[in-house]
């Protein structure tokens, strides 16, 4: 491994020292170490600038090049680019995707225009095999890596590096088992000059495109950047011209600008925040590994040419606790970043790019700047006047239930009220048992039977995918008698709260379900259950077309949402306490929306099963499903790998993922380079 050369260099914004960053030759990563001193190296600079190239990636050079210059012309012309300004006039054009694990979960999303030639010829299956080549060669290196960096780093004590919010599921013992079990955000930025001109400088800015940060995640891979040539045909990279400086800071404060060496033709590794969060609190006392906050700077480009990047970054898994006080996972410390955006906090706020500082209330304690607002669950809410309210009554932070939520509560639905309540916040109820429980004599049908039983056609199903592992399943067919009708059934093995499943929001917030147009099945046998209808949110058992509220998730805002006339051409709830239980309609539309016959279309679903409350159904109990209802895809069993995938080509469709993207991508503006 090399060491650090440094040299003088200067910028417009700043002299620095330019320095080589210390290197690691794929065959140490995939096999021992040569020698001591390469492994002794490999410690040294991700505790000193936490940061390292992997070169000599066998068929790394030549298809880095193909995969940068092809995505960077296909890119400019996909309607699924998400376009990003920033203040030095730099635009940036993103595509992205999901790797799961070591394993991409997606395609990158790069849909166009249908009809457009160039597109279409930019974005060949010779470009979408090479992308899918490129992003195996990079889990190969990122397995290789989190296994170094486990040998090379190991716990203290031999504890977990973090517990599962799911307590029947196992700890995550090392980081190989939090990056496996993670969901990895990857994007290829282009980015141009353009026509755009900086804004006004007030003098306080660095001139950095983006200035100083760090990100949340537990580490980053990135290539450094190429400069692409798009007036060519074919496009082509620009040699020898420069991609702009990728800045560091170093411990002691200093800034230096990083030369990658060997022509680029590398990974880059760089640590995250998340490591001083999860890792180093996990080390022996005087080992802290370093998460490096960096910067970068534009080259001035000449018209038609891009700065082409590619970067993966590696979160830690949303069952994971984040918390230990609260309880929170880091799922939901995403989920609250996003809603903080939506609801006006501005691009970046709570940090889903950039530093889990942003994430801790312990940063700003629980008050809010905003005199007109209070802190009230992780975020800053706006007051309610109390000068009317009865006497004894004051503002606080309280749930539907009256219940007073503390720094230490996690999910659920509060806000600031007049009350007089001093209740802490408890769990929800449980379903009553006569509703939950299966008869003394048992099941009058196993669930086998009833799994197998045929729709009111008659019928027998012709598709169905187990949704939750021996719990529930979802069936649909083709109607033969009602021409651009299905019917689809969800069956639960027991009791349920309620069923759903729904058009996606594509884009919407909450992964789609805000703005999300579904049918729910609502089991509502009591209406004085929970204590009574209003904190139950009583509607009676029955199926209903709803649309959930575009920015508020509680049941309570869009409980009355459904369309003036039903478009459900016939449905059925059947709930027997502790047996097989289900939901079945028939339709050509949902809440006004028609089906696509002929396509692929984004399904949402949720159930809850523990309370008759419309409450918060935890992250193992939704999910994503894509279907082509033009085709038969037959019976799937549950799929660990989590294939959401019936009937729809991967040239055909929108990412299932793509609303996770695109709101994390509204919150990352630190997120790449």
């Amino acid at each position: 491994m090399g060491t650090l050369i440094a040299m003088s260099v200067s910028t417009s914004a700043r002299a620095v020292e330019r320095v080589k960053v210390p290197d690691v030759a794929f065959d140490d990563l995939v096999r021992e170490w040569r020698d001591a001193s390469a492994g002794e190296g490999f410690r040294r600079a991700l505790m000193e600038d936490g940061m390292v190239t992997v070169r000599d990636i066998p068929g790394f050079a030549r298809l880095r090049r193909r995969v940068m210059t092809g995505v960077s012309a296909c890119g400019a012309r996909a309607t699924s680019a998400r376009v990003t300004d920033f203040p030095d006039g730099t635009s940036r054009r993103t595509v992205a995707a999901v790797t799961e694990g070591f394993r991409p979960s997606d395609d990158v999303d790069l849909e166009y225009a249908y009809g457009d030639a160039r597109a279409a010829e930019a974005c060949s299956e010779d470009l979408l095999a090479d992308v899918k080549t490129f992003r195996e060669l990079v889990s190969s290196v990122s397995r290789a890596f989190v296994e170094r960096l486990g040998e090379s780093f190991p716990s203290r004590d031999g504890s977990p590096m973090l517990r599962s919010a799911d307590p029947e599921s196992d700890s995550f013992e090392d980081v190989g088992s939090l990056v496996g079990a993670g969901e990895h955000l990857e994007h290829f930025h282009a980015y141009s000059r353009g026509d755009r001109s900086p804004e006004i400088d007030d003098g306080a800015s660095s001139g950095d495109t983006i200035d100083l940060h760090v990100d949340q995640g537990m580490f980053i891979m990135f290539t450094p950047g190429v400069v692409v040539d798009l007036s060519q045909t074919p496009p082509a990279m620009v040699k020898g011209e420069s991609p702009g400086s990728f800045f560091i800071e170093r411990r002691d404060g200093t800034i230096v600008e990083c030369d990658f060496g060997f022509n680029d033709d590398v990974l880059v590794v760089m640590l995250g925040d998340g490591v001083d969060a999860i890792v180093n609190p996990k080390m022996p006392e005087g080992v802290v590994l370093r998460s490096a906050p960096h910067a970068m700077k534009m080259p001035d480009l000449s018209s038609g040419w891009v700065r082409s990047w590619y970067g993966r970054m590696f979160l830690a898994p949303s069952s994971a606790v984040h918390d230990e006080r609260t309880g929170i996972s880091y799922g939901e410390m995403r989920d609250i970043a996003i809603d903080s955006v939506r609801a006006g906090g501005g691009e970046g706020t709570a940090g889903v790019g950039c530093s889990r500082r942003s994430l801790h209330a312990t940063d700003t304690g629980t008050t809010c700047t905003d005199s007109n607002k209070m802190y009230c669950w992780m975020r800053c809410m706006p007051k309610v006047d109390c000068s009317s309210a009865p006497a004894g009554h004051t503002l606080k932070c309280a749930s539907q239930r009256d219940e007073i939520w503390r720094p230490a509560d996690s999910h659920g639905d509060y806000n600031p009220t007049c009350t007089n309540s001093t209740a802490n916040v408890t769990d929800d109820p449980l379903m009553p048992s006569q509703y939950k429980n299966a008869p003394s004599g048992g099941c009058s049908t196993n669930f086998a039977d009833y799994l197998a039983q045929r729709g009111p056609s008659g019928e027998a199903w012709t598709n169905q995918r187990e949704l939750i592992q021996n719990k529930l399943y979802l069936q649909w067919r083709r109607c033969t008698t009602t021409p651009g009708a299905i019917e689809m059934r969800m069956v639960h093995d027991g009791s349920f709260g309620y069923l759903a499943i729904g058009l996606e929001n594509v884009g919407g917030g909450h992964n789609g379900m805000n703005g999300a147009r579904i049918v729910m099945g609502i089991y509502d046998p009591d209406a004085n259950a929970h204590g009574g209808p209003s904190w139950l949110n009583y509607v009676g058992t029955g199926v209903r077309e709803l649309k959930i509220h575009d920015t508020l998730s509680a049941f309570r805002h869009w409980k009355n949402s459904g369309p003036s006339s039903s478009g459900l051409l016939n449905s059925t709830i059947e709930v027997n306490p502790g047996c097989g239980s289900s939901m079945y309609f028939k339709t050509k539309k949902i809440h006004g929306t028609a089906l696509n016959m002929t396509g692929c279309t984004n399904f949402i679903w949720a159930t809850h099963a523990t309370t008759l409350l419309k409450s918060y159904h935890g992250r193992a109990s939704r999910g994503f499903v894509k279907i082509n209802f033009a085709l038969d895809s037959g019976v799937f069993e549950y799929d660990s790998l989590g294939n959401t995938d019936f009937g729809c080509a991967a040239s055909d469709a929108a990412s299932r993922a793509r609303g996770f993207l695109l709101a994390l991508l509204a919150t990352a503006a630190c997120l790449a380079w």
